[in-house]
């Protein structure tokens, strides 16, 4: 299905201790010396532009593992479980997005489209994708623009409106 996860595959993902991974690891290394190219130094004139590390939310990640309804079955039947794995996945992307600001980075385009309503309510939201986006955000707080990026149809815009970010963008579809 999809290339992805199958649901019992995904209960004995759940079963393991996920490991932190090492911010010297060749995922960080390959990106930040990307970040650390100065492609802005050469383009002509007054041209202002700024460099922003994209980065998928923690349950977006989260979400790529599988099709979306088996995502949603965890949710829903092993929320600890759950939880774990977004704490997870939520510290090595806010230690992503700081080294990405440490290589040159003006900040961060953080995007997201699972907080829709034929997917989760605004419980499970302020559950499974707040806490976590939020974490990611508080890296980069020193960033000089940081911006949110929400996709998909039915999106529960107000699970949003106090995050930490100057700018907001959306689409309709993902």
């Amino acid at each position: 299905r999809g290339g992805g996860l199958h649901r019992r595959e995904l209960r004995r993902v759940h079963a393991v201790h996920l490991a932190r991974p090492d911010s010297n690891s060749p995922a960080f290394f390959g990106v930040n010396n990307c970040v650390r190219l100065d492609v802005l130094a050469h383009l002509p004139g007054e041209v202002q532009v700024g460099k922003l590390s994209f980065c998928w939310s923690a349950l977006g990640y989260y979400f790529g593992l599988a099709q979306k309804q088996d995502i949603v079955f965890l949710l829903r039947e092993k929320p600890a479980a759950t939880a774990h794995a977004l704490d997870v996945v939520a510290d090595t992307l806010g230690r992503y997005a700081a080294l990405c600001l440490e290589a040159g980075a003006d900040g961060l385009f953080y995007a997201t489209n699972v907080a829709t309503g034929d997917l989760m309510s605004a419980a499970e939201c302020r559950r499974f994708q707040r806490p976590f986006d939020l974490r990611v955000l508080a890296a980069v707080r020193s960033g000089r623009f940081n911006l949110l990026h929400v996709c998909g149809s039915g999106v529960r815009f107000e699970e949003f409106i106090a995050y930490p970010v100057p700018a907001f963008s959306w689409a309709t579809v993902p």
